[in-house]
């Protein structure tokens, strides 16, 4: 998630390997600084990314790769859609394994907020 997701990803083009992350900030204009041999076309072929639209992090730079966009609720470019809980409640909503779940966050307990069960 967010650094961890862009170090994975700057990783997974450098190796030419896939990598996967959830709300990374972009590397298609920065990929230079990072060393990647293939450049912007090793970022597309190797990059996957959940994002949300209102996530002010993933416009730090441009996503490259396949993207999977999220409705982040939330008013625009807030950071509260850069949490990764309230992506992880929607998705696992989504998730027909998960019957029971809502993609709506409760967040009142702070870092321990939770999916809302029905």
């Amino acid at each position: 998630h967010s650094l961890g997701a862009a170090t994975a990803e700057i990783v997974g083009a450098r190796r030419n390997v896939r990598a996967f992350g959830f709300e990374p900030p972009g590397l298609v204009f920065s990929q230079r600084n990072f060393a990647i041999n293939g450049g912007i076309q090793a970022v597309h072929s190797t990059s996957a990314t959940v994002l949300r639209d209102n996530d002010p992090v993933v416009y730090i730079d441009k996503q490259g790769g396949s993207s999977q966009h999220v409705t982040c609720p939330a008013g625009l470019y807030s950071m509260y859609c850069h949490y990764l809980h309230p992506i992880t409640c929607h998705l696992a909503a989504q998730c027909p394994l998960s019957e029971g779940v809502s993609s709506r966050f409760e967040p009142w307990g702070g870092i321990t907020g939770y999916c809302k069960t029905s």
